[in-house]
């Protein structure tokens, strides 16, 4: 995963101690530098995917789903 300069894209593994998590709670304990409504809005534009699919809504995370994260410095967050 790379957070280098504000931007972020990449893949993690939902761990055991994470299972059940909903996805945008994920992410903020992933990447704390955004907050919960920010990662929401990733995901309504369709740039987090777990296990290959695009997740618009959070929720509950299975063990050793694959979240891939898509986000450019640049790219307003909203």
């Amino acid at each position: 995963m790379s957070a280098e300069r504000g931007r972020f894209e990449g893949s993690l593994v939902v761990p055991r101690e994470l299972t059940g998590v909903p996805l945008d709670r994920f992410l903020a304990n992933s990447f704390p530098e955004l907050d919960r409504a920010s990662h929401r809005c990733l995901m309504r534009e369709g740039r987090v995917h777990v296990d290959g699919s695009p997740w618009t809504v959070a929720r509950p995370l299975r063990r050793n789903a694959v979240v891939t994260v898509q986000r450019d410095h640049d790219a307003p967050v909203h």
